[in-house]
């Protein structure tokens, strides 16, 4: 009898524990697919989304080629402009590529919660974001 009132509890406990595993678990590979685009940025702030290779956007979809084929999944390319304020750089264009200059990558996805009781608390589902920020080396490729 004690077990037909505890088993429902057990498995809402375990769904939501494996929802939010499965949670952290996307937050760090977004985490890793910001880095890695922000470490090509590092050495090649010229190249934001200027080919599906060899380009920041290329390295963060080559990272994670499972969410970058989502329709939810965003990748988001800044720099500093002059003022110090941050603009989205698309193309080959990028930086100027002046040492010192900061890029930051920004990757984000949708995440849908399976666990009705979790759903209840947060919405059926929640945005996570990866985000990296490098400065520029000063080395342009041409």
């Amino acid at each position: 009898m004690e077990l037909a009132f505890i088993a429902p509890v057990m498995v809402l406990l375990v769904l939501g524990v494996l929802d939010l595993g499965r949670a952290y678990q996307m937050n760090i590979r977004l985490e890793n697919a910001a880095r890695e685009g922000a470490a090509f940025a590092q050495v090649y702030p010229n190249d934001a989304t200027c080919g599906p290779s060899g380009s920041i956007l290329g390295q963060v979809e080559a990272e994670e080629p499972g969410l970058s084929a989502s329709p939810d999944f965003d990748v988001e390319i800044l720099g500093q402009d002059d003022d110090g304020d941050w603009v989205e750089l698309t193309g080959c264009t990028g930086t100027d590529g002046a040492a010192g200059e900061r890029v930051r990558v920004r990757v984000r996805t949708r995440y849908d919660i399976v666990t009705p009781i979790v759903a209840n608390v947060v919405g059926n589902s929640i945005t996570l974001e990866g985000d990296a920020e490098v400065r520029v080396q000063g080395q342009v490729r041409s």
